[in-house]
């Protein structure tokens, strides 16, 4: 999933975005929101299909953690298949829990990270948590260099969540974020499909020969994830 080109969001959902845009520029500027919240900013849009979607905004200055919640409940609704693409995977206990306990309970959970993370302490915390994740049966993959940036969530081909959010503590406690959940059949299958491209591109891993990995490397790892709370 890298630099594609696809369709773009037409209709009313197009006027929560705008408000999430001004909403962090007024954050950023100061500026009057007398001359931001215009009727030329948010023209009368009408329907323009019948996909339903919302956005969903997450930052620290929120009560609740969101995308946390909105990442658990997805994954808990899950009865048949949860495929997630994210470029850094540190999560917090209860997201990482609620992906075990979904492999557990016979969901297909499926992983893709890249091979070689661009931060050197980010990926090696989220390579420590490979082995408990392969333990209860969620497939990983590593996707060959260039350098995966995309993040999404595709659960029971029916539910998407797409946008700003990696599953990490900074995504989910720290940063201002913007994310789409996308409740469409067609759009799951057409984003699984991008998915699928990634994963060919992907070296899925194995158990028994990741658990042989060299004792240096687990060090490694297991020093860095002494540092999540910070990733």
């Amino acid at each position: 999933m890298g630099l594609r080109t696809g369709p773009a969001c037409t209709g009313p959902i197009a006027l929560e975005l705008q408000y999430a845009f001004l909403r962090d520029w007024y954050f950023i500027t100061n500026e009057s929101p007398a001359a931001l919240l215009t009727p030329e900013h948010f023209p009368r849009l009408d329907p323009a299909g019948d996909t339903l979607m919302r956005v969903v905004n997450s930052g620290p200055t929120a009560e609740v953690e969101v995308m946390t919640d909105v990442f658990c409940a997805a994954m808990n609704a899950a009865h048949k298949r949860i495929l997630v693409v994210t470029p850094y995977f540190v999560p917090p206990p209860d997201l990482l829990r609620a992906l075990r306990l979904a492999a557990l309970r016979g969901v297909k959970v499926q992983l893709v990270v890249p091979a070689k993370n661009n931060h050197i302490y980010a990926g090696l915390a989220g390579k420590a948590l490979y082995e408990q994740l392969l333990l209860t049966g969620v497939e990983v993959y590593e996707r060959r260099p260039p350098f995966l940036h995309a993040k999404a969530m595709i659960v029971d081909d029916l539910v998407s969540i797409v946008g700003t959010a990696n599953l990490d503590n900074r995504s989910l406690r720290l940063n201002y974020e913007s994310n789409l959940v996308v409740f469409d059949e067609s759009f799951a299958r057409a984003l699984k499909r991008v998915v699928r491209e990634d994963m060919a591109q992907s070296e899925a891993l194995d158990l028994k020969a990741w658990q042989a990995r060299p004792a240096y490397r687990k060090v490694a790892e297991n020093l860095s994830s002494l540092l999540t709370p910070l990733l």
